[in-house]
């Protein structure tokens, strides 16, 4: 194990505090420490990777340090968490290599420091997506999140000594969602496609709500048309089950294919062998004019739930359409319900007014009251 450490004391008459950072590893089975006086923390973060990665300060080498490499470290998180079904096991394994890419697969897991992973998301905050924009905070941080995951298994396993400090980046639109326009016009690009399943894969997320995840891994067991509700069991990121209502718009994307998949006796992958979509999608994204770098399948999710509240959905029921754990995450979509907030203010009427007014409250609070306005100078 190798991680920064530090130890503090006193000294001369008037018992000034004195700290004193450095680092400690295993070296040939023996653990060695040292410190340094004159080094701050990110001092010894550098002194330590040097010391890890086989270089001395002046330059020379040092014994190598032996421990598992971070490749081993990736390949065995990917392989646990497949094996317990992780639902965005693909994603983790797309979201692994640019981390292999960067920290090297040959590095120990201690030269993973606070300062590397702080380089790491600046470095990729700058790198052009396939898209010809810069790569999205959110893209970044859920890479970040994924080294912290694998960092953090590393650590249970005595693998690693300490959990460097992760700083995510600002996320801007996190709740960005398509217009009525941009629905249109994506969904005319995804008739377009060659992908003959994008379409109805785009129109099933848009009127439900499915996570990415959900919704490539339906089987048409869990699509019920007479019910109509799609039963996701315990296929689900919260691996509680739940039904998901469907419309007419559901319906009339799936019925063909049920239908080509042997009717009422369907049974099996609704989308068949298709397992990817983002190249589809993000192609038809492009023929749709939507360049927005914060718009990904998850909007689809999002326009779903913002919609949904835009004409009048309860958020209790979006809750459990959406399978929120806490309507608290649910609550981000209550600002786009057309009536939140209208007449909240009401009750400040005739505040600063000569002569006291009267008002009512029944806008503000649902229930028809009258009361004196405040007094002027409270």
């Amino acid at each position: 194990m190798a991680h920064v450490i530090h130890r503090t004391w006193k000294s001369g008459p008037r018992k000034v505090r004195k700290v004193a950072w450095g680092y400690t590893l295993q070296v040939d089975g023996r653990q060695v420490r040292k410190y340094d006086a004159a080094w701050s923390k990110e001092d010894a973060e550098n002194a330590l990777a040097s010391r890890v990665l086989g270089v001395t300060p002046n330059g020379g080498s040092a014994p190598p340090i032996t421990g598992m490499t971070f490749g081993v470290m990736v390949e065995k998180f990917l392989t646990e968490k497949r094996s317990e079904g992780k639902r965005s096991i693909e994603d983790d394994e797309e979201r692994s290599r640019p981390l292999l890419a960067f920290v090297g697969a040959e590095a120990p897991l201690a030269a993973i420091t606070t300062r590397r992973v702080a380089e790491y998301r600046v470095a990729r905050l700058a790198t052009t997506s396939r898209r010809g924009t810069t790569l999205a905070p959110a893209t970044v941080n859920r890479e970040c999140a994924l080294l912290r995951s694998i960092l953090r298994m590393a650590l249970a396993w005595d693998e690693l000594g300490k959990l460097p400090v992760f700083k995510m980046a600002k996320e801007e639109g996190k709740e960005r969602f398509l217009s009525p326009e941009e629905i249109t016009r994506l969904l005319a690009a995804c008739a377009q496609s060659t992908n003959t399943r994008l379409l109805p894969l785009v129109t099933v997320a848009l009127h439900t709500g499915l996570r990415k995840g959900e919704l490539l891994g339906l089987r048409w067991e869990q699509v019920d048309f007479a019910r109509g509700v799609i039963a996701l069991g315990r296929r689900t990121k919260s691996g509680k089950g739940r039904d998901v209502p469907t419309n007419q718009a559901v319906y009339a994307a799936l019925a063909p294919l049920r239908a080509d998949a042997g009717g009422q006796e369907a049974t099996g992958r609704v989308w068949g062998t298709l397992t990817k979509v983002d190249t589809a999608y993000h192609t038809a994204l492009t023929r749709a004019k939507i360049l927005d770098p914060d718009v990904n399948f998850h909007t689809l999710r999002h326009t779903f739930a913002s919609h949904y509240v835009m004409r009048g959905g309860n958020i209790v029921k979006l809750q459990a359409i959406l399978g929120h754990a806490s309507v608290r995450t649910t609550q981000i979509y209550a600002r786009l319900a057309p009536d939140h907030l209208i007449g909240a203010t009401s009750i400040l009427e005739g505040l600063g007014a000569s002569q006291p007014a009267e008002f009512s409250t029944t806008s503000a609070h649902g229930a028809s009251a009258t009361r004196p306005a405040l007094a002027s100078g409270v």
